[in-house]
Parts: C-alpha cells; structure tokens; sequence
C-alpha cells in the first residue's frame, strides 16, 4: 500500500507518524514531514511493500533512509539536525538534476 502525505492537521501527523514511521522514531518522522511541508507542493510517499531503507520518499524524487537522518550513529536526532541533513540532501539531488539537463 502507498500513502502520499502532504499538509495534514498536528494530531493527524502525530497518529500517521506512529504508524508509519517505520525504522524512524515518530519524532524523526514528524521532523522529516515538516521539513518536506516548507517546500511549495511537496509530499511525501510512504510504500509500505518495499525494503525499509526505500519506503519513504520526499515527493517521488529520492528515498529518506535512516542512513541519511543519523549516519553510522545509532542514536535518533534533533529535529533541527533532521532539517540541517534533509536541506544538504535537496541541495545535492537538485545539483543533480541540473548536470542531467
């Protein structure tokens, strides 16, 4: 099943976090979310059939891995490091993009 996430009240991202938040903690969920919301139409996708490490994209573009969030610590983040992270990964996917045009 594929779930595409976009603006939703507090309470219901805090229940959608608890369900889907996968190898992530609600709290890093929640931080990923509201770091994809201050983009202009962005979402996110949530496909629960597949690996782990791919189930949860920003739009349909790139997969947010747990590698991405946290990196070789196994302890979960800060919200503020979440965004500092997600900006750095926007930043090269979109440098990426450019090249390939």
């Amino acid at each position: 099943m594929t779930y595409i996430i976009y603006r939703v009240s507090r309470p219901e991202i805090e229940k959608i976090s608890e369900e889907l938040c996968n190898q992530f903690t609600p709290k890093e969920f929640q931080a990923i979310y509201e770091h994809e919301m201050e983009t202009p139409y962005s979402f996110i996708t949530t496909d629960v059939r597949r690996p782990l490490n791919e189930r949860i994209y920003s739009r349909f573009d790139y997969p947010i891995t747990l590698q991405d969030i946290r990196g070789t610590s196994d302890a979960p983040l800060k919200p503020i490091e979440i965004k500092n992270v997600l900006q750095h990964q926007n930043a090269e996917s979109a440098s990426e993009t450019e090249e390939d045009e």
